[in-house]
């Protein structure tokens, strides 16, 4: 069962007020490291919803009739273009995940569940999750019916709901939406505060 990485960078980072995927982070960005961090765990690895730069790193845009529809769109554009049975998503503004984290979710290929969802401290994170090709005529009914909404995939998909004893370190489920979240993890505080 292949398991393809991708990364979501579609967003528009509004909150952010700049590029998040640019972001300086370790010895790269937000959106390289991400990418890494999956192609360790994965079978090929992808960048979902834009052209990047670094012509070492596989990406393309949405696919035209869903450009810009967010991370439906991301993840169908994925399941469109990359051949794989299942697809281990990442959005690029989740730095502190790592191939630890992500190896949680290629361990559980299974039968039964089209879609593994972690739900950290109640809040359920379908941005960092892993999702069965399946899923691909859902994904493109939702994206034709405007329906955007990750949740309303949830739904559908019945996944495999992993809670924080999963992990072994759950803060890593957060993410960076504003400036002040990046100060906050450039001081190594963004963890503890954000696990609260």
């Amino acid at each position: 069962m292949t398991v393809a990485g991708i990364v979501l960078a579609g967003g528009m980072s509004r909150r952010f007020q700049s590029d998040k995927a640019c972001e300086p982070y370790k010895n790269g960005t937000f959106l390289s490291h991400a990418y890494t961090e999956l192609k360790a765990v994965s079978d090929s690895a992808a960048v979902s919803g834009r052209k990047w730069k670094d012509p070492e790193i596989t990406s393309f845009e949405d696919c035209p009739p869903f450009k810009g529809l967010g991370p439906l769109a991301g993840i169908y554009s994925a399941m469109k273009i990359v051949k794989s049975e299942w697809y281990l998503v990442l959005a690029c503004d989740m730095p502190l995940i790592d191939r630890q984290t992500l190896s949680v979710f290629t361990g559980l290929k299974t039968a039964g569940h089209s879609a593994v969802v972690p739900v950290i401290h109640g809040k359920v994170h379908p941005l960092c999750a892993m999702y069965h090709c399946s899923l691909l005529p859902v994904l493109q009914k939702q994206l034709e019916d405007r329906e955007l909404k990750m949740m309303s995939l949830l739904h559908t998909a019945e996944p495999l709901m992993l809670d924080q004893s999963h992990f072994d370190r759950p803060d890593q489920f957060a993410n960076i939406n504003k400036k002040e979240d990046l100060v906050l993890l450039n001081e190594s505080k963004f963890q503890h505060e954000r696990s609260l």
